[in-house]
């Protein structure tokens, strides 16, 4: 990795990469990341570069038992202790469309408000790639990169669902990075989840 003029992080269990590999390799990382070097990650490789991440420490979890139980302990997340600058804010997560997963990034977003953690999140369809490279970003692939951001204030309690307001807008309309985040952002649609269920 010191020597690396690019590192790729390939898809499997982000547990391992963020809790099971030495601090040696992530120091490695980060530091290979502040000087520059080309850096990306398919599936749970992706997830784990962003700031703040789905640890899967207790293992997965769909988003109907995210949303039933955002407090509940299989919800965690922890930094990323190599996670480069420009994915700061960030909480990224994959297979996006195909898994069905809005509402688990939703409920991800709410408990990282919770913890005085707060994030947008990051969807990425599967066979779809997010470049960024200084100020620019592109998406190409056959699906799209969805930017998930809340838009209500958060009241989790222990026992109780999910109930939200957010927004979702197309990463693929926007060429700058950072992108506009939120309602104001091209192409956003409201998200409404009442009593862990999204409403449309």
């Amino acid at each position: 990795v010191a020597r690396a003029d690019a590192v790729w992080l390939a898809g499997g269990d982000q547990s391992d990469y963020l809790m099971r590999w030495p601090s040696e390799l992530h120091e490695a990382l980060a530091r290979a990341g502040a000087r520059g070097v080309a850096i990306g990650g398919t599936s749970a490789g992706a997830m784990s570069l962003s700031s703040l991440t789905f640890d899967a420490a207790l293992g997965g979890v769909d988003s109907a038992e995210a949303m039933a139980a955002p407090l509940d302990d299989t919800l965690s997340l922890s930094p990323s202790p190599f996670s480069p600058a420009p994915l700061a804010g960030l909480l990224v997560d994959t297979h996006f469309d195909a898994r069905g997963r809005l509402g688990r990034l939703v409920a991800f977003l709410a408990r990282a408000a919770h913890d005085d953690s707060p994030v947008v999140g990051l969807g990425i369809d599967e066979q779809t790639a997010v470049v960024i490279e200084g100020e620019v970003v592109e998406v190409s692939g056959l699906g799209d990169a969805w930017l998930v951001a809340l838009e209500s204030e958060v009241a989790l309690a222990a026992g109780e669902a999910l109930d939200v307001t957010a927004s979702v807008a197309p990463l693929s309309l926007q060429e700058r990075w950072p992108p506009t985040t939120g309602a104001h952002a091209d192409g956003a649609s409201a998200l409404v989840i009442v009593d862990g269920a999204i409403l449309r």
